[in-house]
């Protein structure tokens, strides 16, 4: 079993979205004591891919202390409802299927009997795509504004919501949130990784010890 009690540094390999998150966790979890550093290269930018975050990301956010509203405007970040598929079945522009994030305490598809989802099977019965039934749909394939969205998404929306974002501005404001909690960031290239076993690790303390 690991034992972390006496753990003094903790050294992430790798900034970006999932560093910057990584250290601001482990930040959280442990005391001032232990020294966190992120080692990031200068030389590797910012991946341009992951610009939309998990369904868990707004309560991460709330858990590490990160106001919504900061993120939102500090990174360029908008509401994310789910995806929209054009033209999966047909190949034409308005045959659109919509996978969506549902809020499960506000799905209708919760009602069961005997194991039996009575709504979901009527639905299916009747060519009803599930989507047309969720609060917020409407809202969706309207393309309401933001300011709106947010205004629905606070009073009715069946809806989960993620953000979607620009991943260098994500990047940047997390390792300004990072560093002013004590972190360190150290830019330079990791060239090799060694790992040293229980035996090992003890010859080289009573190396230390003489």
């Amino acid at each position: 079993m690991l034992n972390l009690r006496n753990i003094k540094t903790i050294s992430i390999i790798g900034g970006g979205t999932a560093g910057w998150f990584a250290a601001l966790t482990m930040r959280r979890l442990f005391p001032s004591s232990v020294d966190i550093q992120v080692i990031e290269s200068p030389n590797i930018g910012v991946l341009g891919v992951g610009e939309g975050g998990l369904l868990n990301l707004i309560q991460t956010l709330n858990k590490l202390g990160i106001p919504t509203s900061e993120f939102m405007r500090e990174t360029g970040a908008s509401l994310k409802w789910g995806f929209c598929y054009e033209g999966g079945r047909t190949g034409q522009r308005d045959d659109e299927f919509y996978h969506l994030f549902i809020n499960p305490e506000l799905s209708p598809f919760n009602y069961e009997y005997r194991g039996f989802y009575p709504i979901i099977s009527s639905l299916i019965s009747q060519n009803i795509p599930l989507a047309n039934v969720v609060k917020g749909f409407n809202a969706i394939v309207n393309q309401v504004s933001q300011k709106e969205a947010i205004d629905h998404l606070v009073a009715t929306s069946g809806v989960f919501t993620s953000l979607h974002f620009d991943s260098d501005k994500v990047a940047s404001f997390l390792c300004q949130k990072t560093t002013e909690r004590g972190v360190k960031h150290l830019q330079m290239k990791v060239q090799d990784i060694f790992l040293m076993n229980t035996d090992l690790r003890n010859k080289l303390k009573r190396k230390k010890a003489y």
